[in-house]
């Protein structure tokens, strides 16, 4: 049954980002697309810091989850922040390499979502290894569906390139809400 909740949820969710991007190309010039993929490039290399398998070791290590909970939550809100920070101070940069101040703002609304995404890795594995694929996978469509939807709505608003950006940004506040209110981790301060 999660082999068939997540094979619906990933189809679906194609076919409406399919309809989302015709719906778009519509609503934003070509260069939009150019300056949102430019800064979707700076995004995935911060992400590459943020993600550091940890979702993968408490999943493997899922007898002990309740010692590794909190230092893992600790260890991916510093990554987080870590991914926030090199996105902001890559933001100018990128900005000066392309010569358009666009990529610079775009880069900066979604640096953001490097923290929210880092602090849903605990309550995201823990849904893995209680076998919540249900869940997930509607945790899944939802982001997908709430991220397209706000971008198109923000395209029609005339928000331009920046409607992907915050688009961005809305989907990793809604997954975040969504992880910690179904699958709240018990954390501790120390």
């Amino acid at each position: 049954r999660g082999f068939a909740w997540m094979s619906v949820q990933a189809l679906s969710a194609k076919v409406l980002s399919t309809i989302g991007q015709v719906v778009l190309t519509f609503l934003r010039l070509p260069e939009h697309f150019g300056a949102s993929n430019l800064a979707l490039a700076v995004y995935a290399f911060a992400a590459l810091v943020q993600q550091a398998g940890l979702r993968q070791v408490l999943v493997n290590r899922q007898h002990r989850l309740g010692a590794w909970e909190t230092p893992a939550l600790w260890l991916s809100a510093a990554l987080g922040v870590s991914a926030c920070a090199l996105m902001a101070g890559a933001a100018p940069l990128a900005g000066w390499f392309y010569a358009d101040d666009v990529i610079t703002m775009l880069v900066l609304t979604m640096a953001p979502c490097m923290v929210l995404e880092a602090l849903g890795i605990v309550p995201m594995a823990k849904a893995q290894i209680d076998l919540r694929f249900k869940l997930l996978a509607l945790i899944a469509w939802s982001t997908t569906v709430g991220q397209m939807a706000l971008c198109v709505l923000l395209a029609w608003q005339g928000f331009g390139a920046m409607s992907f950006a915050l688009s961005v940004l809305g989907q990793a506040v809604i997954r975040f809400a969504l992880l910690w209110w179904f699958v709240p981790a018990s954390v501790r301060g120390k």
